[in-house]
């Protein structure tokens, strides 16, 4: 029986792990965002640089809105209360309690849940408190009997060396913190995508083959190891052609899982895969809706450089896996031509490579795998790791 949606389970423990981090940079950027406008005081800069801005900004395209609204809202109430800046009256801390949330809000979800460009996002990011703001103070004006075209002007106008100082700080610091903790930049994430839901309805009759493609397929499906009943997940599986293979090996008693980031794939895969035991979810290989333990082996086939997180996705296969079960990575290609073949087709696959021999079994090393073997060959790349048994088991 074939099924599509979403697997069942419950989520991926590494979204914990992911809020912790959330947690710890809001921390980070809260501390910074109270120490900096102390900083800017001491040196006789002035809130015209708007450095509270700053870190609160840095923060909405690194976590979630609501982890940054939470900090975007308290840092000026803390920050008046234990230094007396910004004011309460005029009422200058209320006024960023809005502003701050609204600016790292906007920044978060036009840039990593959208996939916006940096730049787009973070113009819209330091325009959207302004259009919030203004005709607060155009009112304010007219019940003060101020000329509001003079005040509502003063307000778009302030802070402009503040704004020019985001435009040259935020997105480079952004892009060094990313390279830190590993993590893709989201308008990656949904080039990739876009390109994939391109390309699947022509997939199966365009892609490339080669002499000794039949036999590389064997090697790879065969080094599962896999018997009746078992269930395995099959991780960028593109139209199902891996998945299908790997149905037929569990039977009618077993159940395999094909995850993919293209909506279009799995549709053609869930087409071909009628009256099978599989099930189909939408999903990114560093970030798997399945539960602990819940697999014989997990495959990725012909997909492996496209993860933009591929040091998270075998901690991901890692954790699906139970003790004894294996981790299959295959191409029916060598390193080398793999590699060339991404650098030719370029654009957003274009820096998607395969790494060396060596590298692979450091990665699957760190990602604590045991008796890892990685085969680098004109007609062949594989990469097999088995996570180890507890002490009183033995691999099934």
């Amino acid at each position: 029986m074939t099924r599509t949606g979403s697997a069942s389970g419950p989520r991926s423990s590494w979204n914990h792990i992911e809020h912790g981090r959330e947690v710890v940079l809001a921390g980070m950027f809260g501390a910074l965002a109270l120490a900096l406008p102390v900083v800017f005081h001491m040196l006789g800069m002035g809130p015209v640089f708007l450095p509270m801005f700053l870190p609160i900004l840095v923060l909405g395209f690194l976590v979630s809105p609501r982890v940054v609204a939470t900090v975007g809202v308290v840092t000026p109430i803390v920050s008046a209360l234990l230094t007396g800046m910004p004011p309460f009256f005029p009422p200058i801390a209320l006024v960023m309690a809005v502003e701050l949330p609204v600016m790292g809000c906007v920044a978060s979800v036009l840039y990593r849940k959208r996939g916006w460009n940096i730049y787009v996002a973070l113009a819209a990011a330091i325009v959207a408190p302004k259009l919030l703001v203004v005709p607060v103070v155009v009112a304010v004006s007219q019940w003060l009997e101020l000329p509001p075209q003079y005040t509502s002007l003063a307000v778009i106008l302030y802070g402009v060396p503040g704004i020019v100082l985001q435009a040259i700080v935020v997105p480079p610091a952004v892009y060094m913190i990313e390279r830190r903790l590993g993590w893709s930049r989201p308008g990656e994430l949904a080039a990739k995508r876009r390109f994939f839901d391109k390309a699947a309805a022509e997939w199966d009759e365009t892609e490339p083959t080669s002499t000794g493609k039949d036999d590389a397929v064997e090697a790879i499906m065969s080094s599962l190891d896999l018997r009746p009943g078992a269930v395995v997940v099959d991780v960028g599986c593109g139209t199902g052609h891996s998945t299908r293979r790997a149905s037929e090996q569990v039977g009618a008693s077993g159940l395999v899982i094909g995850a993919d980031l293209s909506r279009q794939m799995l549709c053609r895969a869930g087409d071909k895969s009628n009256g099978m035991n599989i099930a189909f979810v939408q999903a990114t290989a560093d970030e798997l809706p399945l539960r602990n333990e819940c697999c014989d082996a997990v495959l990725c086939y012909c997909a492996f450089p496209h993860f933009c997180r591929s040091e998270v996705f075998l901690n991901e296969a890692h954790r699906l896996l139970r003790p004894g079960g294996r981790l299959v990575i295959g191409h029916t290609a060598g390193g080398e031509a793999i590699n060339r073949c991404h650098r030719n087709i370029g654009g957003p696959v274009g820096d998607d490579l395969l790494p060396h021999a060596g590298r692979m079994i450091d990665l699957l090393e760190k990602a604590s795998f045991e008796q890892v073997n990685v085969t680098d060959e004109p007609q062949l790349y594989l990469a097999v790791g088995l996570k180890p048994c507890r002490d009183n088991q033995a691999v099934m």
